[in-house]
């Protein structure tokens, strides 16, 4: 790991059966990462993802071992309400998703993923006002309408309150 003059933070590491070389590339606080698997053999770039809380949004472009474009996937493309509009949902009802209390630890801090499954959406889950609990919204991919909102009681990582 290493820190660019400009503050990102780039981890490299072997990927899945140590077939690939991977570089993640990150702001700290951010919360969004542009993620570059490369081919061991040649080093030409294998796959470009960029992602926001470890969904994958935007374009992932995936590359032969010439460096010719193989496949595209427009990751946002079930979301018509996108990732930037659940920023600016959360910032009117109060909250900042670049606060740097809520930290990287999805499990007390700010957690954030989607789903296409049984239809788009978005969690949302957040240190609630009272201790002990999460505040937990769903919001329609599509038509950024909260489906749910309550809190729930959380536990720790070993099941204890």
């Amino acid at each position: 790991e290493y820190t660019l003059d400009d503050g990102i933070e780039v981890r490299a590491f072997m990927g899945s059966g140590n077939e690939y070389y991977v570089e993640w590339r990150e702001k700290p606080g951010s919360h969004f990462r542009v993620a570059r698997e490369f081919y061991l053999e040649t080093g030409a770039v294998k796959r470009i993802t960029h992602e926001w809380f470890g969904n994958s949004v935007g374009i992932t472009t995936e590359y032969d071992p010439t460096g010719q474009i193989v496949k595209e996937v427009d990751n946002d493309a079930p979301y018509p309400f996108s990732y930037t509009d659940v920023i600016q949902l959360l910032k009117e009802r109060g909250v900042d998703v670049w606060n740097p209390s809520f930290g990287e630890d999805s499990f007390f801090g700010l957690s954030m993923s989607r789903t296409t499954n049984p239809s788009p959406q978005y969690i949302v889950s957040y240190p609630a006002r009272d201790p002990g609990m999460r505040h937990v919204i769903i919001v329609d991919g599509v038509t950024g309408a909260i489906v749910v909102e309550n809190d729930e009681s959380i536990k720790d990582k070993n099941g204890i309150e």
